[in-house]
């Protein structure tokens, strides 16, 4: 952005009041149930964007839940010890593909977004991800072997990558445009549909485990086809994000995005697009802009602290255990249990998800996430500690007892750590930088949890590390090392607007001081 433009944002068009003074903090704070009454079209556009989240877990539980289907592992894998298995080699290739492939989408999804805006971000995706499950339908065309997992291999980078873009266009639309008393209840409902898609997911192989040929594992690849179909309608039918579009100086056009998802007659709206219009402004102005925002902005100054904070709010659930525990289907009948054990096991761990996830959308009004985060990262290691030593010895029992040891930790994170992690990635970035931060949030987490899931099989497959249940040891140490960070880095930004958090980020308060500093002046709440 050019010197013009940052003197045109500063002094802005006769379209835009400046205002001087705002109201009290206090004073547009509101009940949950009016925020919802006065944009009850924004809600549903988010809700309908969350579904982004259901694919991922549907897509996730398929790639980790097919491959101990009988009919899949007669097509790619191989015999070890007169026993189908997929190969350690490929069955890390292909879930860390995956994540690998949405770390690049995340990225080039932060340039497209604010190059070109939030829909047509979507709509790239969207058509991106449909042509990633057409192409893993017919992965079992080629004739050779190295050829069918070959081009399942590049399906799972594909729809990687076009999720990734799917996903972080949705969070930086959900958190610029939410007021904060919805923010935090529509984040919760991430994992919630990242759940629900894993539920979805598992029960569809399941359902499909009694059927000849390969056809039982196309139909749960075809399956995948009509989640992307959400997304791309409301890429057409839905506003463009009015942040963005200020950003871009058409605040008419912005001044009517926003009036478009609010009810007319509830509320003063706007006031609130004065005030939405006040603080881009003044996030310009505090950040000296002469070009176009690039993704060092995030790197320099109190910028860096926050996006350090996000990006380890985007390894907590690398560092729970989700890559093992969503590959609980492959890895029980490891530990000895039959295939279909192992996916009951995974649909009840997936529905006390679900639940845990819902009662998070209490937790996370009633406690902060600071606080959510230490406790349930501190009892995660402790259950994951008492697994691994359950992992020392054979026999039935100790099979139960890290299962069952597995499915309390789904709970445990579910009320606390996996919700209030997804909150904090996206509350602390600034509104100017939050595409790139999510970006760079997206890139870190797929990297990792990539890095992960090509390691894990190697740790714990019988033709490699043979571990078994003692990698419960692994995310002990993680879920520990992760409490003692969020002690000292993470601060506690519950019921903050996107203008306090600023302020307080600048004054570079300590962790600890967050949760009790209080405004001294007239501060817009946004």
């Amino acid at each position: 952005m050019g010197r013009e433009i940052k003197k045109s944002i500063e002094k802005p068009t006769e379209d835009v009041e400046y205002v001087e003074s705002l109201p009290e903090p206090a004073t547009l704070k509101k009940p949950i149930f009016q925020e919802i009454r006065e944009r009850p079209k924004l809600v549903t556009y988010c809700l309908g964007l969350s579904v982004s989240f259901l694919l991922l877990g549907f897509d996730y539980s398929v790639v980790s839940t097919i491959s101990a289907m009988p009919q899949f592992q007669q097509v790619f894998g191989e015999y070890h010890d007169f026993k189908l298995i997929i190969p350690a080699a490929w069955l890390g290739l292909w879930n860390g593909m995956y994540p690998i492939g949405a770390m690049i989408g995340s990225i080039c999804s932060g340039l497209v977004q604010d190059r070109f805006g939030r829909r047509l971000s979507l709509f790239i995706g969207s058509i991106l991800t449909a042509a990633s499950v057409a192409v893993c339908y017919i992965s079992d065309v080629p004739v050779s072997l190295d050829g069918k997992r070959g081009l399942f291999l590049f399906g799972k980078l594909l729809q990687g990558f076009a999720m990734g873009h799917v996903v972080s266009t949705s969070q930086t639309y959900i958190s610029e445009n939410l007021p904060p008393g919805l923010r935090g209840l529509l984040f919760a409902l991430n994992p919630l549909f990242q759940l629900l898609g894993q539920l979805l997911g598992a029960v569809v192989v399941q359902a499909l485990l009694t059927t000849n040929g390969p056809q039982a594992y196309r139909t749960c690849f075809a399956t995948q086809w009509p989640f992307s179909v959400i997304p791309l309608l409301l890429s057409v039918f839905m506003p463009e994000s009015p942040p963005w579009l200020i950003r871009q100086l058409r605040v008419k056009d912005a001044r009517q995005s926003f009036h478009r998802v609010g009810s007319v007659g509830v509320g003063n709206l706007e006031q609130e697009f004065q005030s939405l219009v006040q603080l881009v402004i003044e996030e310009h102005q505090r950040a000296e802009l002469e070009s176009d925002v690039r993704y060092i902005q995030c790197f320099q100054g109190e910028n860096l602290r926050r996006t350090l904070i996000s990006v380890f709010a985007s390894l907590i659930p690398t560092a729970f255990g989700l890559p093992l525990l969503a590959s609980v289907s492959y890895f029980f009948p490891i530990l000895g249990m039959t295939v279909s054990t192992s996916l009951t096991l995974l649909i009840i761990g997936v529905v006390l998800g679900i639940v845990a996830n819902i009662v998070s959308f209490w937790t996370l009004v009633r406690f902060g996430r600071r606080s959510l985060m230490i406790y349930s990262l501190a009892a995660s290691s402790i259950v994951w500690l008492a697994s691994g030593v359950a992992g020392i010895f054979s026999g039935g029992i100790p099979i139960w007892f890290i299962a069952g040891s597995m499915m309390a930790i789904i709970v445990i994170v579910g009320v606390g750590a996996w919700p209030a992690s997804v909150v904090i990635s996206v509350e602390v970035s600034s509104l100017q930088l939050r595409a790139k931060t999510l970006g760079i949030y997206g890139l870190v987490s797929n990297l990792i949890s990539g890095s992960v899931a090509i390691v894990l099989p190697y740790v714990y497959n019988p033709d490699s590390g043979n571990f078994g249940g003692k990698t419960s040891f692994i995310f002990a140490a993680l879920c520990g090392i992760s409490f003692v960070v969020t002690i000292f880095a993470v601060p506690e930004m519950k019921g903050r607007s996107a203008e306090e958090i600023d302020i307080m980020f600048e004054a570079r308060l300590a962790t600890r001081k967050f949760k009790s500093w209080a405004t001294s002046g007239s501060k817009a709440k946004y």
